[in-house]
């Protein structure tokens, strides 16, 4: 666990790993913490982005929003396995489609980024998460090295990648996905 205010580098979770744990918690009832990670994983959106969708965000084939920290405007295709798992929340919970998918009812406002990430910790140790260090972005890293290894580790998932992260270059997606020179060369020795 890192000390308050000190500086670590989330790391991205194992695709199998991630929906073995997505199971777990919909198993489980954890509902919210399902769609947390499941948005973040299947979107690549960063939390800032996340906390203000809403149940309706999900109705169409696409969600669109406008960067909380860039500003620009996205439009992210719902993938479908996500579609399902939302679905699924939908109609085991009676939700308001206009309030956020991290609403606390409890609280009657949204949960912290700060609370998010408390959780996170606790959920590594209660599911017994491989990843060192766990947290909201986790989930954009595990779309991101998801992406990368779809399609064959190829540079072109490396620009796509860098676009949809708004990254300047491939060398900064590369630095971010926690590409190492080793993975590099296994690319190589596979062909």
């Amino acid at each position: 666990m890192s000390r308050k205010h000190s500086r670590t580098t989330a790391d991205y979770i194992q695709w199998e790993e991630m929906l073995s744990l997505l199971s777990k918690l919909e198993h489980d009832g954890k509902f919210i913490l399902l769609t947390l990670i499941a948005v973040g994983c299947y979107t690549g959106l960063r939390i800032s982005d996340i906390l203000p969708l809403t149940w309706d965000s999900f109705a169409d084939s696409h969600i669109e929003l406008r960067e909380f920290k860039t500003k620009k405007y996205r439009k992210v295709k719902i993938n479908p396995a996500l579609r399902e798992i939302i679905e699924r929340i939908k109609a085991s919970r009676s939700l308001d489609p206009e309030k956020s998918i991290l609403f606390n009812p409890k609280r009657q406002k949204l949960f912290s980024m700060q609370y998010i990430n408390r959780r996170l910790k606790e959920v590594k140790v209660e599911y017994g998460l491989t990843l060192q260090n766990f947290s909201t972005h986790s989930f954009r890293k595990t779309f991101g090295r998801r992406v990368w290894s779809q399609n064959d580790y190829s540079e072109k998932s490396l620009i796509l990648l860098s676009i949809v992260f708004n990254h300047a270059n491939t060398q900064i997606t590369r630095r971010y996905l926690g590409i190492t020179d080793e993975e590099i060369e296994a690319v190589y020795d596979s062909l």
